[in-house]
C-alpha cells in the first residue's frame, strides 16, 4: 500500500518534482541562450567601436600627416617661385621650365593630379614678369593644353596677348608655323584640320584646338558617352596657327578663335 499525501501519492509527486525541475532548466537554459546572444551583440558593437576608435586615430594621424605635406608643400612652392623667377632675355624654354617647376608642385598638392586654381593665379600673379615674346606659348602650352581650365578670364588674356603681339613675333610664329607643318601646307599656305566634337565643346567661335590628324579628331568626339558627336573640317590659313604641338601624341594645332573681338561677351562660358 502506497502512502499518500493529501490524496496525492509518492510517485506523483516525484514525476511533477521532475517536469518541474525539467521546466525550470529550459527555461534557465532559454534565458542564458538570450543573456549569451546579448553578450555577442555587446562583443560585436565593442568591437565596431574599437575599430572606430582605431579609425579615428589613424584618421587623426593621416590628417596631421595631410597639413604637414601641405605645410612643406606651401613651403617648397614659395621656394620654387623665389628660384625660378622670371626675367627678361630668356628663352622660351628656361621660361617653360622655370613655369612648370612652379606648377608641378601646385599639381601634386592635389591627390588626383588635376589642376588646382592656385596654377592660373600664379599665372596672373607673374603675368608681368613673363618676357612679353612668351606670354602667348606659356598661357597655350603652360596651361591651356595641360589643364581644363576654359573659363572667360582665360580667353581675356589670351585676346590681350594676341593684340599686343609685334610684327616681329608675327613673322617669327608664321615661320616657326610653316616649318613645323610644312608637309600639310598647300601652295597658298593653307591647311586642312580636324575637330572633334560634342554637346559640351566649347561654341565655334571660341574653338582653339584642332589637329592634322582626322584619327585623333574622331577620337575626342568619341570618348565620352555625349550627343552631338561630329568631326568638322576646317582650312585655315598658316597665318592663323598661334602653336603646333605634339607633347601629347595629338598632333594639336592651335588655331586663333574666329570671334577675338567677342571675348568679353563670354562672361558665362
Amino acid at each position: 500500500m502506497e502512502i499518500t499525501l493529501n490524496g496525492i501519492n509518492k510517485n506523483q509527486v516525484s514525476t511533477k518534482t521532475q517536469s518541474a525541475k525539467k521546466e525550470l532548466i529550459s527555461t534557465l537554459n532559454s534565458h542564458l541562450s538570450r543573456i549569451n546572444l546579448k553578450i555577442e551583440k555587446l562583443d560585436t558593437r565593442i568591437q565596431k567601436l574599437d575599430t572606430v576608435v582605431e579609425n579615428s586615430k589613424y584618421n587623426a594621424l593621416m590628417r596631421k600627416k595631410i597639413v604637414e605635406q601641405q605645410k612643406y608643400s606651401v613651403v617648397y612652392i614659395k621656394v620654387a617661385k623665389i628660384e625660378n623667377k622670371m626675367e627678361k632675355g630668356i628663352s622660351l624654354e628656361v621660361c617653360m621650365d622655370r613655369f612648370e617647376n612652379v606648377t608641378i608642385l601646385m599639381r601634386n598638392r592635389k591627390e588626383d593630379g588635376s589642376m588646382s586654381y592656385d596654377i592660373w593665379e600664379y599665372f596672373k600673379e607673374i603675368y608681368n614678369q613673363i618676357p612679353k615674346e612668351h606670354r602667348l606659348k606659356t598661357l597655350l602650352l603652360g596651361i591651356y593644353t595641360k589643364y581644363p581650365y576654359r573659363d572667360a578670364e582665360f580667353f581675356q588674356y589670351l585676346k590681350e596677348i594676341y593684340d599686343e603681339e609685334t610684327e616681329e613675333q608675327f613673322m617669327l610664329r608664321v615661320k616657326e608655323n610653316r616649318k613645323a607643318l610644312k608637309k600639310c601646307l598647300d601652295k597658298n599656305g593653307l591647311i586642312t584640320l580636324y575637330r572633334g566634337i560634342n554637346e559640351d565643346s566649347l561654341q565655334d567661335e571660341l574653338a582653339l584646338s584642332y589637329t592634322i590628324n582626322k584619327t585623333v579628331a574622331e577620337w575626342f568626339s568619341n570618348r565620352f558617352n555625349k550627343s552631338g558627336k561630329e568631326v568638322v573640317e576646317e582650312v585655315f590659313h598658316i597665318n592663323q596657327v598661334i602653336v603646333y604641338t605634339n607633347d601629347r601624341q595629338e598632333q594639336e594645332v592651335i588655331v586663333i578663335p574666329s570671334s577675338l573681338d567677342d571675348f568679353y561677351e563670354y562672361a558665362d562660358i
